[in-house]
């Protein structure tokens, strides 16, 4: 194959992918999470492994995603959640909330109902930051910890016009974290609800 041969197929496939990424339309949500349900594990190296349950675990994920054609979306969100098992710390109170967050890339896939309405279904994965928990000794995990967080939920949404959609769904949430010979899980069923909008 001669280099004008070569070039001229180079040159194309540019240009079918820049005519491709022009034609992708760019899209923006913000979701409020309810986690019910929730579980929190603590598995020490040493020693038997205890759970407790959680409170309600209460979240606000942004996110941007690049849509692929009307099925397919790729892109990043970033979790903020408020978290805490349901027990009391050494001065008799509650356990106060710690605050997780996890960067997460995500593929969304939607497809089609009726009029304008779509069914959908998504999964998350990415680091988490466990940022440090007040009254909590640092040998049961109230120390900064890092880890990986894990989410997928079903559901649907509802275009209200070309632009702007709302949106509803329910899945699985797990954040697991590592260290001080402790390993801490915080898993949960949260109902997520949100706005999306495209441009």
């Amino acid at each position: 194959m001669d280099h004008t041969r070569l070039t001229k197929i180079l040159l194309a496939l540019a240009t079918l992918g820049v005519a491709a990424n022009a034609q992708a339309e760019l899209a923006g949500a913000l979701e409020f999470n309810v986690g019910f349900g929730g579980t929190a594990t603590g598995d020490p190296d040493k020693g038997p492994s205890a759970d407790t349950d959680l409170t309600t675990t209460l979240g606000i994920t942004p996110m941007v995603e690049q849509m692929l054609g009307k099925v397919v979306g790729l892109g990043g969100e970033f979790g903020f959640l408020w978290a805490a098992p349901d027990a009391k710390d050494a001065d008799g109170d509650a356990v106060t909330r710690r605050l997780l967050l996890n960067p997460s890339a995500r593929v969304r896939m939607s497809f089609p109902i009726v009029d304008q309405a779509t069914f959908d279904g998504f999964l998350a994965i990415g680091p988490s930051f466990w940022l440090s928990q007040d009254k909590v000794p640092d040998a049961a995990g109230g120390a900064f910890r890092l880890g990986w967080g894990l989410r997928f939920g079903f559901g649907g949404s509802y275009a209200v016009n070309k632009s702007v959609a709302v949106y509803a769904n329910v899945g699985y949430q797990r954040l697991q974290s590592f260290g001080d010979d402790l390993t801490l899980t915080y898993s949960s069923v949260p109902l997520n609800l949100g706005l999306r909008s495209q441009f």
